[in-house]
């Protein structure tokens, strides 16, 4: 009957483990005052990256290093790119395209007046991105599903085996 319990228990959490949020929506409690904080949005026509808000860091940016012909709509970004890991980006349907991104301006690295941007930690705008929605879902859920499957199956008949030879007697 343990076993049976078991893989109940096994099962639920089959159903409930794709649905735990992976990265909260931003907030002003995660705003971070020590770094850099850019909104940006996944262009769809073209792949860029738009700076939708933020552009004022960039200005500044640019002013101070004394950089000329720079696009300020636009940025690449390097490091913890939320891009990477969201599934639905690599599936070629993104859902999430806002972003606030944090983290510093890469010094003497720019690509065709486009800065460079490197990301410490990201967060989406508008709801909370759920395991189901990540790369590491997309890349270890069939076979974590078919693991669980069948150890639930084998649960259930090696219970169903017991349960025969009790009753048999």
């Amino acid at each position: 009957m343990k076993k049976v319990f078991l893989g109940i228990i096994v099962f639920i959490l089959i159903i409930i483990i794709p649905y735990l949020p992976y990265k909260k929506a931003f907030s002003e409690k995660v705003y971070d005052e020590s770094k850099i904080n850019i909104q940006i949005r996944y262009s769809e026509i073209d792949g860029d990256i738009l700076v939708t808000y933020g552009k004022k860091h960039l200005k500044e940016y640019v002013v101070s290093k004394n950089i000329r012909h720079i696009d300020i709509n636009k940025i690449k970004l390097s490091g913890k790119e939320p891009y990477k890991e969201i599934a639905n980006f690599e599936i070629g349907s993104p859902s999430f395209r806002d972003f606030v991104v944090t983290g510093k301006f890469l010094e003497h690295k720019s690509d065709s007046n486009i800065l460079f941007f490197e990301v410490d930690n990201w967060f989406p705008v508008l709801s909370s991105v759920k395991l189901k929605d990540t790369s590491f879902w997309h890349r270890y859920n069939y076979s974590l599903l078919r693991i669980s499957i069948l150890s639930f199956l084998g649960v259930l008949i090696v219970c169903s085996t017991i349960i025969y030879l009790n009753n048999r007697k």
